[in-house]
């Protein structure tokens, strides 16, 4: 596993516990391969549209919980979710040597997309691949790695390189299909 950020999923606060320091603040991507439904690897599995009971996005610092307007909007946005997913190629990322050494105490990362499988307690994570850098003593930057998102459970995260999925993440258009819970 990559030195990449440690953050706990249950909440969506952003835990970075970051090692090395160097000049370096570009993320590489590298080794993509196509990723069909069920992959060789045993942590990339993609469920069906019918496994999924809902989609669940974790956004901003306070890490505030959205949820589908409709069940039509959410059947929809299940089907794109998975369409993307598959068509999606796997990829390695390494991270950058420049990484911000501490704790936050909100998320500064892009939103979080949760798939809650109507089979199991522990959802299937989305989200931009991203990494945390100092700029100077008292300023930090989010840094993305482009088309890249983050997919898995608490236990096993992989990279997939998909330019739609990414997008519609990291600009925000999920929100036109999701309402903040009250």
């Amino acid at each position: 596993m990559h030195r990449f950020a440690s953050y706990c999923l249950a909440t969506g606060v952003l835990l970075v516990a970051m090692s090395g320091c160097g000049a370096a603040t570009q993320a590489a991507v590298t080794n993509t391969t196509s990723v069909p439904g069920h992959s060789t690897h045993p942590e990339l599995r993609f469920p069906k549209a019918s496994d999924v009971s809902s989609v669940t996005v974790v956004s901003g610092p306070a890490s505030l919980l959205y949820v589908s307007k409709n069940k039509q909007d959410q059947q929809q946005v299940i089907s794109n979710l998975l369409k993307w997913l598959q068509s999606a190629k796997q990829t390695q990322v390494k991270a950058p040597k420049n990484l911000f050494r501490g704790t936050l105490h909100a998320h500064l990362g892009p939103p979080l997309l949760y798939l809650n499988l109507s089979n199991s307690k522990n959802p299937l994570l989305i989200r931009p691949a991203y990494f945390i850098v100092s700029k100077s003593k008292n300023q930090i930057s989010t840094q993305y790695v482009k088309n890249v998102v983050a997919y898995g459970d608490k236990q096993h995260l992989v990279y997939l390189k998909s330019q739609e999925l990414f997008q519609w993440i990291k600009q925000n258009q999920w929100k036109t299909d999701f309402e903040l819970k009250h």
